[in-house]
């Protein structure tokens, strides 16, 4: 009788407005659904209906009711994007997929908000040779993911999937990041982006396919979390068992001006560059470095169109004599078949370059 009662107490909660939805202004369309449903607030999830103004509504309450969006066949279109306050969830139930039809065009973002969970969905872009539209609070539009959080804290993107857009993910100024076990696919400059940020982790992650064929000057990235020296270095971060695969015109991993990087136990194959680590200048800092235990294995085929450039297993390298890296161990990495690429830039063809460092430890690494 209890359990009935609960039950019943609970279903007719449903056919009010919520606290939180009068708080917002929100009216729910189809009170059959428990709040933070997308489909309360009218979305259809039948891959023709434009859902925008269903997710914006479930967005404006994720901070109190959970923003659930349904597995549907045909997934949801949300033409328009849609922010995330402090203290939102958003989960996918069955694994659904937003869609995004215009090019350009982003599907969700936070700004200056903390606590935040986006996990479990399959986020879709128009393509990838269309830079971003959208310029978020001073972040550049060539930064937008798919996914944006910028100078949040706190936050999890986890077991999503991203692709056919510019960037994937964009995780930026964040401090207290997990960006765990997603999948990033067909980007053409950042698979996942990690700047400026700090006690993060890019773990887990698998990036496949990077849509650039032709490099010119700029770079295509499979993960990139450098820090901003001698303001806002990078602390504490984490870029470790992740798949990255095809990147040929580029760098697979790619960092500088941070303070405790540990790069470990990545694959990394069909990549212009491996793992690149550099000291950006002077006055700013890169110390306490770890890269072990990662696999590199080299592009047969140059796709880069810039000027004379190097291409590199693994690269850590401070900025000059007076500017190095601080304590620094490279240690059991296998690099493959640098050197053996075809095509004319002068200065390909090294296995790994190290230089300009102090207190470093380079032990049991093979180069092939």
């Amino acid at each position: 009788m209890v359990t009935r009662s609960y039950e019943l107490s609970r279903i007719a909660a449903t056919l009010d407005q919520s606290a939180a939805e009068s708080a917002a202004g929100v009216t729910p369309t189809n009170y059959g659904y428990v709040p933070g449903d997308v489909r309360r607030y009218g979305a259809k999830g039948d891959g023709a209906t434009d859902d925008s103004a269903a997710f914006a509504s479930a967005a404006l309450v994720s901070g109190t009711h959970a923003m659930q969006v349904p597995y549907t066949a045909s997934g949801y279109i949300v033409n328009t994007h849609f922010a995330l306050p402090a203290n939102a969830t958003m989960i996918g139930i069955g694994r659904p997929t937003i869609k995004n039809t215009v090019a350009g065009g982003d599907i969700v973002y936070a700004f200056n908000a903390g606590n935040l969970t986006i996990e479990n969905i399959i986020f879709k872009g128009a393509g990838s040779s269309t830079v971003p539209a959208f310029s978020n609070n001073g972040l550049a539009a060539s930064s937008t993911g798919l996914i944006t959080l910028y100078q949040c804290t706190d936050v999890r993107v986890q077991e999503c999937e991203a692709g056919t857009f510019y960037n994937g993910i964009s995780i930026v100024q964040c401090t207290r990041v997990w960006c765990n076990f997603n999948y990033v696919h067909n980007w053409l400059i950042y698979g996942i982006l990690g700047a400026v940020s700090s006690e993060a982790s890019f773990d887990n992650n698998v990036c496949d396919t990077c849509d650039q064929s032709n490099g010119v000057t700029g770079g295509n990235y499979g993960i990139m979390a450098t820090g901003n020296s001698p303001t806002t270095p990078s602390k504490g971060i984490s870029i470790s068992f992740n798949k990255i695969r095809n990147v040929p015109s580029w760098d697979g991993i790619m960092s500088h001006d941070c303070d405790s990087l540990t790069v470990i136990g990545n694959e990394i194959r069909n990549v212009r560059n491996g793992i690149d680590i550099t000291y950006s200048g002077t006055g700013t800092s890169l110390r306490n470095l770890i890269v072990g235990d990662n696999y590199v294995e080299a592009t047969t085929t140059d796709t880069w169109n810039g000027s004379a450039a190097t291409s590199f297993g693994i690269q850590a390298v401070g900025f000059n004599s007076t500017n190095l890296i601080e304590s620094v161990v490279i240690s059991g990495n296998i690099c493959r078949n640098f050197g053996g690429m075809s095509g004319s830039p002068v200065l390909s063809g090294n296995t790994a370059v190290i230089g300009a460092a102090n207190c470093n430890d380079v032990i049991t690494n093979i180069l092939t």
